[in-house]
């Protein structure tokens, strides 16, 4: 893990820079086909029916509660067949539920398992708090922690002074 803090002021705005990285041991899935040049041994070791699965779940947008399979076929590109019996076994899982009356799926609790689970070992935010909650107070403001995602942003936390003023910010993924 790597953290580096700075700060800067021009024309009396304060501009503070909180980084911090961590080395993942693995690529983002929407990122192999740019980044990731596969040799044959790792084309072995990629299971496409499971990458597959993935990009259902992450077929969800900020706000959407329910998708239908016409859905997750426009969001992903994936033959409606294969949207089908992946749905069918994300829901056997746990991971969507469906909804009868809508006849849609919405993202089940086995998601917010893993996501807890990501939470509950994430030594880094134990860590990096200090370093917030110093920086909050100095400034006087609300101070977020938050991770990169493919092109978008998950925020972890988010650490208030006495002074700020705010919203209550739960975990959640930022869109542009």
């Amino acid at each position: 893990m790597a953290l580096a803090a700075s700060s800067t002021k021009r024309n009396n705005v304060l501009q503070i820079s909180l980084k911090f990285s961590i080395r993942r041991p693995w690529t983002p899935i929407e990122t192999l086909h740019v980044s990731h040049r596969r040799t044959r041994s790792d084309e072995c070791k990629f299971v496409v029916a499971l990458a597959r699965g993935l990009d259902l779940l992450r077929a969800y947008g900020l706000g959407e509660t329910l998708l239908g399979n016409r859905d997750f076929v426009e969001r992903t590109g994936l033959p409606k067949a294969t949207v089908n019996r992946l749905a069918y076994t994300l829901t056997t899982l746990g991971y969507l539920r469906f909804d009868d009356d809508a006849g849609k799926y919405a993202l089940d609790t086995g998601v917010l398992s893993l996501g807890f689970a990501l939470l509950a070992g994430a030594d880094t935010l134990e860590l990096v708090r200090p370093h917030v909650c110093a920086l909050a107070r100095e400034i006087g403001a609300a101070v977020s922690l938050g991770c990169r995602d493919g092109l978008d942003m998950i925020y972890l936390e988010t650490i208030r002074s006495e002074t700020a003023l705010s919203a209550s910010c739960p975990v959640r993924v930022c869109r542009c």
